[in-house]
């Protein structure tokens, strides 16, 4: 049976980390509805964020860490040293960096071109799991198709779909998800030597360029795990 704790429960928050360490799937509460994390070093908790969101079908994966300076411990980017500044900026905020991911990481995290999302949401709900269970949490969205046909990640819709997948919810007091509107997270490549607007949003041009030069915009062609 899935359990179900609240985001304002403490001590649950502290059962849910530890289960997150002994291999749980958990929908939790992001900045922008509900997405599903595990611990990315613990193959069966991979296999079941894998299985309910397949690559395949589109389901994009990220890392997220709990603190700005964590990222370096599983990616690089040796191009770009005014990187840190930018996320000293505007961490914990709506920023995914693609970075040419660390070999500790594993492989299914890793995209085909050796990179892996890093992202550092403000939802403290996101950032106590991964301090509880002192883990980076891999990533992934949660959104499914509402009764209506559109997108959402609003609970309801997301426990109708992935609850007999997951172990845990993590269940937000009423309203405090997706009110005010959801934030577009702004996505930037820094693979290559030049850094990349993969996808505009929230985290300006002028902010990313200030810290990292000129950019190359080729448009929305990614989209990042939440």
């Amino acid at each position: 049976m899935t359990r179900i704790v609240r985001s304002d429960d403490i001590h649950g928050l502290v059962s849910a980390a530890d289960r997150l360490r002994r291999g749980a799937l958990v929908i939790a509460p992001t900045d922008s509805g509900y997405g599903l994390f595990c611990d990315p070093f613990n193959d069966v908790a991979a296999d079941k964020l894998r299985a309910a969101r397949p690559r395949s079908a589109g389901g994009s994966l990220s890392l997220l860490v709990s603190a700005p300076p964590e990222w370096q411990r599983w990616a690089c980017a040796p191009h770009h040293p005014g990187l840190q500044a930018l996320l000293d900026e505007v961490w914990p905020g709506p920023l995914g960096v693609v970075a040419p991911a660390r070999p500790v990481l594993p492989s299914w995290l890793v995209s085909g071109t050796g990179a892996v999302t890093v992202v550092h949401h403000a939802s403290r709900t996101l950032n106590l799991l991964s301090l509880y269970s002192g883990l980076p949490l891999a990533a992934a969205s949660a959104s499914v198709h509402g009764r209506d046909g559109v997108r959402t990640a609003g609970l309801q819709a997301v426990r109708a779909e992935l609850e007999s997948a997951v172990d845990l919810i993590v269940e937000a007091p009423e309203g405090a998800v997706g009110d005010p509107p959801p934030t577009v997270s702004t996505v930037v490549s820094v693979v290559g030597p030049r850094a990349r607007l993969l996808r505009a949003g929230a985290v300006g041009v002028d902010v990313l360029s200030r810290r990292l030069g000129v950019l190359d915009g080729d448009g929305v062609t990614f989209e990042s795990g939440r």
